[in-house]
């Protein structure tokens, strides 16, 4: 099966996209970087892989599981398999995150261990 992959890449928003391999163990889907507009807001949406989110700088919040979490600088979040969230940029102080989405056979262990 081949596979295409993708990149965007402008100012504010990189991402490195539709990488899944061949490989069942563990493999990157995708990866970026996004400096958020105020109020910019993703989701809600259900993932099919581990995402982590890294904080970089500003504000903002991630509803996840019926809870609120006001997140900042230097905080970090992951959203399940599986998992419906959706989360927001602060309106006057904004943030830019990374965030890394990965799967495979081993992802679980590497999370839970």
């Amino acid at each position: 099966m081949k596979q295409t992959s993708g990149f965007t890449n402008s100012a504010r928003y990189k991402c490195l996209e539709d990488l899944q391999k061949e490989s069942v163990e563990m493999c990157l889907i995708y990866c970026g970087w996004e400096y958020c507009e105020p109020g910019h807001r993703y989701g809600p949406n259900e993932r099919f892989c581990y995402l982590i989110h890294f904080v970089r700088e500003g504000k903002g919040t991630l509803e996840m599981d019926g809870s609120i979490y006001h997140l900042e600088k230097g905080d970090a979040f992951m959203i399940m398999p599986h998992k419906t969230a959706w989360y927001e940029a602060d309106m006057e102080e904004p943030w830019s995150y990374m965030w890394i989405g990965f799967t495979g056979l081993k992802a679980h262990e590497c999370v839970h261990n």
